[in-house]
């Protein structure tokens, strides 16, 4: 934790903790920044946006590598 918790009372601010407050909404987040990263979204969203798939002969982009899950090790960095 970062708060310093005597210089809080010594101020009258007062601290609380919100443990497992939206745990299931972060972890959705997550999967969804994964899910995101994994298969390019936000780089085709931007090209689709700006139309650049009717410059493209075959009215698509393979020039980004998309991913899966399938094989990859998957950890945690910074619980909390």
């Amino acid at each position: 934790n970062n708060i310093d918790i005597e210089y809080a009372k010594e101020k009258g601010i007062i601290v609380k903790n919100a443990a497992g407050y939206s745990t299931m909404s972060v972890v959705q987040h997550t999967f969804a920044f994964m899910f995101a990263f994994l298969n390019q979204i936000p780089y085709y969203d931007k090209w689709s946006k700006e139309g650049k798939w009717c410059e493209s002969p075959i009215f698509t982009d393979y020039s980004r590598i998309l991913n899966t899950l399938s094989g990859k090790k998957h950890g945690i960095i910074g619980l909390g």
